[in-house]
């Protein structure tokens, strides 16, 4: 969604985060106990395919009619931080919950053409700041 002077146009463009994490978890309580609240951090390193502008009305607004775009993502090192809790229903099933911040920042490059042929490349930091929650249910065996 845009904001400012982008609000207008709401949904802008689209993309695929691919983002792993790799992260040190500290649990609390005894490893038996039935109740484990934990806490994480970590890294992660996201890259973004598939990246295109998707809303007509904007590209129609900012390089005219007929105008053609692509659009790419920068990828980015990023901390996480992850709160969360495992909670054993019995010996081997058990409900995990957890929720992710990633203070995510990556530079929108636009390379577009307008009908006339005249060439546009503009850039724009954005940042997405994803909240990532993750409810399982675990199995151990």
């Amino acid at each position: 969604m845009g904001d400012n002077s982008l609000a207008q146009y709401g949904v802008v463009g689209k993309s695929k985060p691919l983002s792993p994490v790799l992260e040190l978890r500290y649990h609390f309580m005894r490893p038996d106990a039935r109740f484990r609240p934990f806490v994480g951090m970590g890294i992660n390193y996201t890259w973004f395919v598939d990246t295109h502008i998707t809303n007509r009305q904007f590209l129609d607004d900012s390089c005219g009619p007929g105008c053609t775009t692509d659009s790419s993502l920068s990828p980015s090192w990023n901390p996480t931080f992850k709160a969360g809790f495992n909670f054993a229903l019995n010996k081997h099933l058990g409900i995990n919950a957890s929720v992710t911040y990633i203070p995510m920042s990556s530079t929108l490059t636009t390379d577009a053409r307008t009908a006339a042929g005249s060439h546009i490349v503009t850039k724009l930091r954005i940042h997405p700041d994803p909240l990532i929650t993750q409810p399982d249910l675990a199995y151990t065996f």
